[in-house]
C-alpha cells in the first residue's frame, strides 16, 4: 500500500511553520516514509519509518514521524 499526505507543522522551539508533502509505503509490519519538507528558499528530503508496525492509522503515524523530524531540524 503506497499512499501521499501534505501538510504542515509548526516547529516545537522556533515556532517556524513548515511544509511537507510525504509518500509512504506498507509492507507488512514494515511503515517506510519519505517527505520534502520546505520553508520559502529552503528545501529539506526527510525519511523515517517503524519497523515493527502493527497497522492503524498510517496517516496519524507518518504525521508524528515527520513532526518529530522536524523539531530536530534548524530554521
Amino acid at each position: 500500500m503506497k499512499r501521499v499526505v501534505a501538510g504542515s507543522h509548526v516547529h516545537a522551539e522556533t515556532k517556524t511553520s513548515f511544509r511537507y508533502e510525504a509518500h509512504w509505503h506498507v509492507e507488512g509490519r514494515l511503515l517506510t516514509w519519505k517527505a520534502q519538507v520546505s520553508l520559502p528558499g529552503r528545501l529539506w528530503s526527510l525519511a523515517g519509518g517503524t519497523p515493527e508496525w502493527t497497522g492503524g492509522n498510517e496517516v496519524k503515524a507518518v504525521r508524528e514521524d515527520i513532526a518529530r523530524s522536524i523539531d530536530g531540524l534548524q530554521a
